[in-house]
Order: C-alpha cells, then structure tokens, then sequence
C-alpha cells in the first residue's frame, strides 16, 4: 500500500484517528514478513497437522481452510477493538495480524503445554482432547458416535443408559484415572456394548441422560437438521440483476433473536464499477471511454 501512497504514515497524516488494518501469511515483521502462503502452507508451518490425524497417517491437515476464515475473524475483532481504542484516545491504531499468529492463538492450549512442560501435541485421531477413556469416537450399529463422558456423573450416566451396573462397580473403572490406566479393556467393553444400537439411537439416549454425544454427520445432514433450521445458519439471498436466488451461511450469531444473513450477494463481474468510479470522481463520459478501450 506504501507504493501506492497509503502507508499508515501516510493516511495518519490527513486522518489522525485511522484504524489501519494490514493481515497478511506472517505479519509486517519478522524474517518470514515478505513471504506469501495460503491456508494449508500455514496449517504446515504451525504445528496443527502433527496434532492431527493418527498415529498411523501421520501429519494431516484440517479439512477446511480454518485459518484463512479465523484471521478474518482475527481482524474483525482486532478492528472493533481498535475503533473503541480511537474513541478513546483519539488517536491513530495500527493494526497487524497474522495467519501464523492466528493458527497459534487458536492452538493456545497446546501452545501453554509445551511453554510450560515441554509437552509436543501428538495426533489425537478421533479421541477426545480430553484424554477420557470414555471419550473419544466410536463404532456403532449403523454409524459413527462422537461420545464425551469427561466428569464423574457422565460415567454414572453412560453406565445407566448402557445398563452395565459391572462397569460402574468394577474398581478398574472407579476413578478417572483408574479409567485412564486401563483405557485400552474399557474401550474395548464400550465398543462392543455400543455396537447393539445405532448411533442415533444412541445420541438420543445418552443425550437425555445428560451425556453429552453426537451422530458423525456429512455437511448435508448437518444442514438439513431442525437445528440448523431453527437457528436459521443458511438463508436465501437474491442475486443482482437476477430473479434467482443463492443460499448463504449466516455470521454464526443472532441479533435479537435473529441470524445475520450476508448483506449482499457475491457481485457480478464489474457489479460496483460505476459507483466506484463516480465516488473518485470520474464523469459518465469517462468511464463510457474506459469501456470502449477495454480498460474495464
């Protein structure tokens, strides 16, 4: 932007309140500050994909590009900060956010146990980042169940609605960390146990019994669940200068008892030229011209 005379120096001149916003692959500073990246060369360099997959495949990377979306989010929150920050003060904020800084904040947790006990995360497959042997995912009838009985009375719970009073009596499994010490024969019990029904069957049973779990669902079955329609996550918004419509996800909140849906739809080739280049200045007559030679 420096090039095109709209550093942060530069616009502070004739706006002394600016937030100015600058995200990029790893920050305005740093040996690694000219570099360029998308999201899966980021996922690399951060550390996620060792903490990803199992043991057997291997460094793996998350499926969807979370870091391009969470720096977005990053900067956002980062800008509304900064605007109150002005408010404040009066004075100029720059801003400076990062896909690397971002991938390692929303690895916090795994970043505090190796800064404090020197502990590398490890590919966790389809277990529980809580370590609960009676957490984790599992095989059932028909379909895979993520299940979580982290606390004392979710044990309690999943033994009842599993109706194995052995596995609540048996000392192997009193405590958590009796669990934890003979994971592998628990694992062992509650997959064979959980293969007589489905996983539907038992999401709805163990849910009512305050265990928390959940069927392993593909995107379509998410999206066509009351859930997601009740909390509106997609709605339809007209495409310019169509009679149709596309559907969008929603910002992942309601307002008032309301999703947000997007404001617009994604624009057509040169859909704001116009009202771009009236708002610079250019007259009806000049942008007719840049047409005819193809500038735009």
């Amino acid at each position: 932007m420096s090039t095109l005379g709209f550093s942060f120096e530069q616009v502070r001149q004739f706006r002394p309140d600016i937030v100015y916003c600058s995200i990029s692959a790893f920050g305005q500073d740093g040996p690694l500050n000219k570099r360029r990246a998308y999201d899966h060369v980021v996922q690399g360099m951060c550390g996620i994909m060792h903490a990803t997959g199992s043991r057997e495949s291997g460094p793996t990377k998350v499926g969807a590009p979370y870091i391009d979306y969470a720096t977005g989010l990053n900067g956002a929150f980062a800008i509304v900060a900064a605007l109150h920050e002005v408010r404040r003060t009066g004075n100029a904020v720059r801003l400076d956010v990062a896909m690397l800084d971002t991938a390692l904040l929303l690895m916090a947790s795994h970043v505090t146990a190796y800064l404090t006990a020197g502990t590398e995360p490890a590919p966790a497959g389809n277990e529980a980042f809580s370590g609960s042997a009676a957490s984790g995912c599992f095989s059932t009838r028909e379909g895979l169940l993520m299940l979580a009985a982290n606390t004392e009375g979710q044990w309690q719970s999943l033994c009842r609605v599993l109706n194995n009073d052995a596995l609540s009596t048996d000392p192997r499994w009193k405590t958590a960390s009796d669990r934890s010490e003979h994971a592998v024969d628990l694992r062992v019990i509650l997959t064979e146990q959980l293969a007589t029904k489905t996983a539907s069957e038992w999401d709805a049973q163990l849910n009512d019994a305050g265990v928390p779990a959940g069927s392993v669902m593909r995107l379509a079955e998410i999206l066509d669940h009351a859930q997601c329609q009740a909390r509106e996550i997609t709605q339809a918004v007209p495409l310019p200068e169509t009679t149709s419509v596309i559907h969008l996800p929603t910002l992942g909140f309601k307002a008032n008892g309301h999703s947000i849906p997007p404001s617009t739809a994604p624009p057509t080739l040169g859909h704001d030229t116009n009202t771009v280049l009236l708002e610079l200045g250019l007259e009806q007559a000049e942008i007719k011209a840049l047409r005819e030679q193809n500038v735009i």
